[in-house]
């Protein structure tokens, strides 16, 4: 059995792996070809991984986050054990999979937030920043997640389903989404970061498997104003992406698009993972709904002189202009 084929009998057998860690899941966004994994065995049997995503580009060999997908990084079986001893064994199996590792000119990953220990790493000579997420725990009981809104959040969310329609649907609205969410990204002046073919690949392989959902709130006329498209797997659903047209902004669509989505998919886990952003108004947004922070690892190295030439001198250019952009 090859390391591919050990990997999806892994994701087959670990019901706690995340949706973005599925091998169906990398083959839809990085193609079958782009992304690998690493695994540690004990005893004849898989206990952890650590899928990649493999890109070149200026011909540097980076290991990247895939598009689309909020996290990677090592997945570990969880063994009953004191705690040191589960340090210990979380910091044995963590050197063997960066030790299985291929050469890179560049590492970049973002962790689960259950995963706190990234001391191996440490030794090895990566770098850690930090991200944060919101999640809402606990969502099956709607009431009490309801009661843990802002009041101004209620207020509008009560206001607007009273005079609009809100739509849940699971075919034929992809389309919208992208437009919506295009919006966004225009008003800005900004270009939409994911390829929209890769998205509707994502959007076949989420509806072979029951596990994605589209929301929508119309207008009198039955034009979508405001959209969100979700995924989950065993435990979470994580809000992927959304828009909404900029005539409604002010009128809480975003907030009953969010709030139905929450409740739909209570039925089916017990966490909703806001997908979280550094950008402030966002964070305002996902906090108002009674979501609690989560510290997210990014983990980096960059093997290569040239390459980490290059991003410093980008990053010096970018501080000197007031801006910064995504590295290779």
């Amino acid at each position: 059995m090859n390391i591919k084929e050990n990997y999806k009998q892994f994701c087959k057998e670990e019901k706690s792996l995340p949706i973005f860690f599925q091998d169906w899941w990398l083959d839809a966004v990085c193609g079958e070809d782009n992304w690998n994994a690493v695994i540690a065995m004990k005893g004849g049997q898989t206990v952890a991984v650590m899928p990649y995503y493999i890109k070149r580009k200026y011909g540097f060999k980076l290991l990247h986050m895939p598009p689309l997908t909020s996290m990677l990084g090592p997945w570990i079986r969880q063994v009953e054990s004191k705690y040191e001893r589960q340090i210990g064994y979380q910091n044995e199996i963590m050197t063997t999979l960066i030790e299985e590792l291929p050469a890179f000119d560049s590492f970049y990953q973002n962790w689960h937030y259950g995963i706190t220990n990234w001391l191996p790493f440490y030794w090895k000579g990566f770098h850690q920043s930090t991200a944060y997420t919101y999640v809402i725990e606990g969502i099956r009981d709607t009431k009490r997640v309801w009661n843990d809104f802002k009041k101004e959040l209620r207020t509008r969310i009560r206001k607007l389903c009273s005079r609009v329609k809100v739509d849940i649907s699971q075919n034929g609205t992809l389309e919208d989404i992208i437009r919506l969410n295009k919006v966004v990204f225009a008003r800005q002046s900004m270009r939409v970061p994911f390829d929209e073919e890769v998205f509707r690949r994502l959007d076949l392989a989420c509806k072979e498997r029951d596990c994605s959902s589209t929301f929508f709130v119309h207008d009198e006329s039955g034009n979508p104003i405001a959209g969100t498209y979700i995924v989950w797997d065993k435990t979470s659903a994580y809000c992927m992406i959304g828009g909404r047209h900029h005539v409604y902004d002010d009128i809480g669509a975003r907030s009953v698009v969010m709030w139905e989505a929450i409740l739909f998919t209570s039925q089916f886990v017990d966490c909703f993972d806001f997908r979280g952003s550094m950008i402030e108004s966002i964070e305002t947004f996902c906090c108002s709904f009674g979501g609690k922070q989560k510290r997210v690892f990014c983990i980096s190295r960059i093997d290569s002189l040239p390459l980490a030439v290059h991003n410093a001198c980008s990053n010096l250019y970018d501080l000197m202009r007031g801006g910064a952009r995504q590295r290779l």
